[in-house]
């Protein structure tokens, strides 16, 4: 399996998960213990990858759905709706500005 680097995002306020190495869409980039509070993926309205649950193995995997050079941050887009919407400081053209609001 590839691999990917938490990296601080000052620019968005926090961590954000980096590919050290290029990916191509459908590759997996890692995997997660459903439980797991240690995946620090940010959001992004421009996704370049996404969360899919094996319910048979109990793990989140973290899939590209575009291509992804080394160096990329790795976002995906949150889908759940926020209790108290969230400013989204993603950037990209088709941002909402916010996570969490349909």
């Amino acid at each position: 399996m590839k691999t990917v680097r938490f990296w601080p995002t000052p620019d968005r306020g926090g961590l954000g998960l980096f590919a050290n190495q290029s990916f191509l869409p459908g590759e997996t980039l890692g995997y997660y213990e459903a439980d797991s509070n240690s995946v620090y993926v940010n959001n992004s309205h421009d996704p370049n990858a996404e969360m899919v649950f094996d319910r048979e193995q109990h793990l989140w995997y973290l899939r590209a759905i575009k291509v992804i050079k080394r160096g990329k941050e790795i976002t995906i887009q949150y889908q759940h709706p926020a209790p108290i919407p969230e400013r989204c400081l993603c950037k990209a053209k088709n941002c909402s500005g916010w996570i969490g609001v349909k």
